[in-house]
């Protein structure tokens, strides 16, 4: 079997049907679908039943509500495909989607394609790849993980690659699990990265996203501190800087919303440990505008520059 199709499904009864049937209506047919039905308390389940007991390709999967990371994760423990996607179920894939897998792959572990954002009244280019075929250090040298590759979703990953390493969602996490996926990935014995820009993966942007509401200080700790962990393997400062700079940027301000925290302990030890993304974060003037826009500004940025010019030597 070629194709697996890994789509977590919770209380989506309202756009369930548009994204099965968008997988099903591919020219190309040699793939199975995963439903994992993650506690749905609205009709979802049953909607998936109703096309497993029309479609042999589909499998449903019913399980108690425990997170996007665990549906994915079930979906990999039982893939049978020679790829991995991941389709969200209030999502939908463009015609000839799966295309970029008839042609020749050899040596190449992992392909992206474009996306794009479907607002309530507007279309938005979200992602647009041009047609490459690179390394991954070359990849990670002119795409960077935020905002280029984030999510497990427009991906085509090779499943004995996820076998080799025994990967998995992290699901402790509940933001920023998918980035960890697909940077271990990346890490894999993988030879190269492929860019196809021949169909879109749409996405719907509901305005509930965690990213925009979460920052708990140890989720945020522990997301930083594993990335960076991986980051380091490519043995890249330049990768390293340019990838961490985002996800240092959320710990900063998991670290200034929290009061109950000892708040310049836990900057002077993140200074000492991280003098070299401090700075270069800093001096990022995107990163500074996005660090401006949440508020805390004045008082994170005015004690990072003052530790920055009299302890950091």
């Amino acid at each position: 079997m070629k194709i697996s199709v890994i789509v977590p499904v919770y209380n989506v009864e309202r756009y369930l049907d548009e994204c099965i049937q968008s997988i099903l209506n591919q020219d190309f047919k040699d793939f199975e679908v995963l439903l994992i039905n993650d506690g749905s308390t609205d009709k979802s389940g049953e909607i998936c039943e109703e096309y497993a007991n029309k479609d042999l390709r589909i499998r449903v999967f019913h399980k108690e509500n425990g997170g996007v990371s665990s549906a994915r994760n079930l979906g990999l423990d039982n893939a049978k495909g020679e790829w991995i996607t991941f389709v969200d179920s209030d999502d939908w894939i463009g015609e000839n989607y799966f295309y970029c897998l008839t042609l020749n792959n050899e040596n190449v572990g992992l392909i992206l394609l474009n996306v794009e954002r479907y607002y309530s009244n507007k279309v938005q280019k979200m992602l647009v790849f041009d047609n490459f075929i690179l390394n991954k250090n070359e990849f990670l040298n002119n795409y960077t993980l935020y905002p280029h590759f984030p999510g497990p979703c427009a991906k085509f990953f090779k499943h004995e690659n996820i076998q080799k390493m025994n990967l998995r969602f992290d699901e402790k996490l509940s933001f920023g699990e998918d980035a960890l996926f697909n940077i271990k990935y990346v890490n894999s014995a993988i030879l190269l990265i492929k860019s196809n820009n021949n169909s879109y993966y749409n996405y719907r942007d509901t305005n509930n996203g965690l990213s925009k509401t979460s920052y708990e200080i140890n989720k945020e700790k522990y997301l930083f501190q594993q990335l960076k962990k991986e980051l380091l393997k490519f043995d890249d400062k330049k990768i390293y800087l340019k990838n961490i700079i985002y996800p240092l940027n959320r710990y900063l301000l998991s670290i200034y919303r929290n009061k109950e925290i000892n708040q310049k302990k836990e900057l002077i030890n993140l200074l000492k440990n991280d003098k070299d993304s401090i700075l270069y974060l800093f001096r990022n003037s995107k990163i500074n505008h996005l660090i401006i826009k949440y508020g805390y500004a004045i008082k994170l940025f005015g004690f990072l520059n003052l530790y920055l010019k009299n302890r950091i030597k």
